[in-house]
């Protein structure tokens, strides 16, 4: 998987623009994109086997809504080293979508993909530190609140938007420093500065009017996904 701006860059907006890497044309409907992908999963393919459990979990492309067989997919791409699809099951057993809730597995995927670098995984940590922690409907335990701030303060700098939004709620509460506040808002605002291309805004522009607030509920607005995804090829 490529990203927006990295789309646009290599000419994948265009109609028939061939896939950057093996230079196969693109999927010409929806059956074909699915059947390159199963192509794909048999193969050991970690995102093609994440895609497919996408498709179950949120019904698109064809595919009826099944989370029993979305897990077992994003189960087997999390083997395969998909850290979307340790995010996505995180999630399911965190709120029990599909499956019996679970705080340890819950914590153990979330956790091997904020290890990873994902940013809304690093977010949802903080979130079940304060569930976790949580003493009455406004007390939260010290210890779960702290490594809470930890969670939110690191998604912050890698520019998560919910995380910022967290950290001034607490500033505000007068629960946190000027100065951490003050760091979270740094941190947040170069690395924003330093997502921007001219190609990001190509493919910002490109995109307006295909994205719908399907997914990512812990942060920036994503595409939604099958929107995003029909741009890949398997």
């Amino acid at each position: 998987m490529i990203c927006n701006g990295c789309w646009v860059a290599s000419g994948m907006e265009r109609i028939s623009a061939p896939c950057p890497f093996c230079r196969a044309p693109k999927a010409r409907n929806k059956a074909e994109l699915v059947l390159r992908a199963h192509k794909r999963r048999n193969v050991g393919d970690a995102a093609a086997t994440y895609f497919l459990g996408a498709t179950y979990r949120h019904a698109f492309v064809g595919q009826k809504r099944n989370l029993p067989q979305a897990i077992n997919l994003y189960t087997q791409a999390a083997q395969l080293g998909s850290i979307e699809a340790h995010f996505e099951l995180g999630e399911m057993y965190r709120i029990g979508e599909g499956v019996r809730k679970s705080g340890d597995k819950s914590f153990y995927h979330l956790s091997t993909a904020a290890r990873a670098g994902h940013h809304a995984a690093r977010y949802l940590l903080g979130i079940v530190e304060i569930e976790t922690g949580r003493l009455n409907l406004t007390e939260v335990d010290d210890e779960n609140f702290r490594r809470a701030i930890q969670h939110f303060m690191i998604a912050s700098k890698m520019g998560h938007t919910e995380a910022l939004v967290a950290i001034k709620d607490f500033y505000q509460q007068e629960c946190i420093t000027k100065e951490n506040y003050l760091e979270a808002l740094l941190g947040y605002q170069k690395t924003v500065e330093e997502r921007k291309s001219p190609q990001r805004e190509m493919a910002e522009e490109e995109l307006k009017g295909k994205r719908t607030k399907i997914h990512y509920r812990y942060g920036e607005n994503k595409e939604d996904v099958e929107s995003e995804l029909m741009r890949k090829n398997f």
